[in-house]
This record gives structure tokens, C-alpha cells and sequence, in this order.
């Protein structure tokens, strides 16, 4: 028996075996691991010389980049921005170091391009300050005037 095996792996070894005939080898060594009658040791170079011909076959996929989406970017900006100046503007958050207190000054020298920015993009910043900023002021002296005229009713 020892003959036949030296002549069967001297065949492997000069490649004049077929791969359905070396598949029935391997399955036999992995049968008798699966058993338990052989040690695992046993399948340890054939699973060591397939993980390195997996590797060394393998195509590498280039990695490709994933395209940028600049809209998808500026909208999670402007949205944290939003929030921010709100926060601060609200006075629930307010520049705390002298670093804070120098982003702040910057914020708001920026501001004034941001401001143009969007009226470039068709924007009415006129017709926003008018509603939001005048409008409150208009309703104010409104409601003052309504007071005053109960009171002289009164």
C-alpha cells in the first residue's frame, strides 16, 4: 500500500492527476476529518494553500468613489446652520471662550454674502425682511395704537 501511495503522490505532485480525481482525495481526507479518524492537522496545508490561491486569484475590484452629491452636502449644512443661528439668535446658545466669541464674528461677517448668496438664487430677501422684520414692527405699533384708543374710550 505505501507503493501506491508514494506512486499517487509522486502523480500529484508532477500534475498528472486530474482535478476530479484530486477532488476525490481531498473529499476523502475532508470525510475522515469530518469523522473524527483523522486529526484536523491532517487538512490543514490543503486549507492553508487554498486561502492563499483564493488571495492570489482573487480579482481586486478597483475601489470606486463614491460620487459626491453637492446638494445632498449643502442641504445637511444650511439645515445645521439653520438650527445654529436660530439657537443663538433665540439666546438659548451663546459664545462662551474667546474662540466661540471669534467664530461668532466671523458667522456674522459671512452673513451679509449669505444674504446675497440666496438673493442671487432668486430669493426676495426684501420681501422676507419687509414681512418678518417691518410686519412685527407694523403689529407692534398696531397693537400699541388699539391700546391707546381703548384707554381713551375708557
Amino acid at each position: 500500500m505505501t507503493i501506491q501511495l508514494s506512486e499517487v503522490v509522486k502523480q500529484v505532485k508532477t500534475g498528472n492527476v486530474s482535478d476530479d480525481d484530486l477532488k476525490k482525495l481531498g473529499d476523502a481526507i475532508a470525510d475522515t476529518i469530518d469523522k473524527g479518524t483523522s486529526a484536523m492537522r491532517v487538512g490543514t496545508r490543503v486549507a492553508t494553500a487554498i486561502k492563499a490561491a483564493n488571495k492570489r486569484n482573487r480579482k481586486r475590484r478597483p475601489i470606486e468613489p463614491k460620487p459626491i452629491n453637492n446638494f445632498y452636502r449643502l442641504k445637511k449644512h444650511i439645515h445645521s446652520t439653520i438650527e445654529g443661528i436660530t439657537f443663538w439668535a433665540d439666546g438659548t446658545m451663546k459664545p462662551e471662550t474667546e474662540d466661540e466669541a471669534e467664530c461668532a464674528k466671523i458667522i456674522l461677517a459671512g452673513a451679509a454674502n449669505m444674504i446675497i448668496q440666496f438673493a442671487r438664487l432668486g430669493i426676495d430677501v426684501q420681501g422676507i425682511y419687509e414681512t418678518f422684520i417691518q410686519g412685527d414692527q407694523i403689529n407692534e405699533s398696531r397693537e400699541k395704537n388699539k391700546y391707546h384708543q381703548l384707554k381713551k374710550i375708557n
